[in-house]
């Protein structure tokens, strides 16, 4: 692989020979941008190149020091010569390599320019002491690289440590803050539940307060109910005995109505009882004297005939006791007769 000291280096001999020379930014910045080369050509195999470049370096100037350094090229990229990027993406070289990185397909894990190289184009075999030169020059450039990378690690390792101390600074003062919101907040909270309980207390005085008084009239409101509540049982009561009262006196009324209505029944049952006994006798008489007597069956039947439908029953009792009252009657007339 190529290091960007190397790439450096070799720009320096093409301008020294009085050629158009090209200068990459070697310097350790949050911009340099790892890259890889493929060249393909007609009959030769060229290993990818490898080179860490500022990604704020025009793409012809990173592709003319490469060509020089690694392809021999003089004069940088020759004319006919194209440079891709993705899917055969022409790139432009006249933006820099940040602004064609979108346009860039990444191959080994890192953005990759591929330039076709014209055969015609290809370099000759350079002479030894070319080749010595150019390794002088190589092994510089590898020495400049080792100490601008030891550099970047001591910086690096500084400014980690800077980072490191000033995290602990932070660290420290976000405890100090944080101790002091403590403190604050927990003499708030005390202030707070002290202020609560005293709240809290002439609360609750407040509240025996008022549940003395509310006790006081519950227990009177309590009398009060209990007084009405016996007068209206009271009332109540006097209420009940008056009803039973009217009902003994109905029921007495309605037992004296019946005992009435059944000694008039009575007395009318004997009145019937008599007449008949009378109409027996004298029927008695006239069949002694052999005089036409009319059926006592039938007289019944007109007397029943004549009576109203409220004396049913007791026309019906006075019937059998004047049919008994008959058979006595006609016992008579025979005996009357046969004597």
């Amino acid at each position: 692989s190529i290091s960007t000291a190397s790439v450096a280096a070799a720009s320096a001999a093409a301008t020294a020979s009085g050629k158009r020379a090209r200068t990459l930014v070697a310097e350790n910045k949050s911009t340099k941008m790892l890259i890889a080369i493929s060249c393909l050509t007609p009959g030769r195999v060229v290993p990818t190149s490898s080179l860490l470049v500022d990604e704020r370096t025009k793409v012809r100037d990173i592709v003319d020091a490469w060509a020089t350094s690694f392809m021999k090229a003089q004069g940088g990229l020759p004319a006919g010569a194209k440079v891709l990027g993705a899917e055969n993406f022409p790139l432009e070289l006249g933006l820099s390599l940040g602004k064609n990185r979108p346009n860039l397909r990444v191959a080994l894990g890192r953005p990759t320019i591929v330039v076709i190289w014209p055969k015609d184009a290809i370099p000759q075999a350079a002479s030894p002491a070319s080749k010595d030169k150019d390794a002088e020059a190589l092994r510089r450039a590898r020495a400049e690289n080792a100490k601008a990378k030891e550099q970047q690690a001591m910086i690096k390792a500084r400014d980690k440590k800077l980072q490191e101390k000033a995290k602990e600074v932070q660290k420290k003062e976000k405890d100090q803050t944080t101790l002091k919101q403590k403190k604050d907040k927990d003499k708030t909270s005390l202030k707070k539940k002290a202020k609560l309980e005293k709240k809290m207390k002439k609360r609750a005085a407040k509240k025996d307060k008022k549940a003395g008084k509310k006790d006081l009239a519950k227990k009177a409101k309590v009398e009060a109910s209990a007084g009405t509540k016996q007068a209206k049982e009271g009332a109540k009561h006097a209420k009940e005995e008056t009803k039973k009262a009217k009902e003994a006196e109905k029921e007495e009324a309605k037992k004296a109505k019946e005992a009435e209505k059944e000694e008039a029944k009575k007395v009318k049952g004997a009145e019937k009882q008599e007449a008949r006994r009378i109409k027996d006798e004298e029927r008695a008489a006239k069949k002694a004297r052999g005089e036409e007597v009319a059926d006592s069956d039938d007289e019944d039947a007109k007397s029943t005939g004549s009576g109203s439908s409220s004396d049913a029953s007791s026309s019906d009792d006075d019937s059998d006791s004047s049919d008994s009252d008959n058979g006595g009657g006609v016992d008579l007339s025979r005996f009357l007769n046969d004597s």
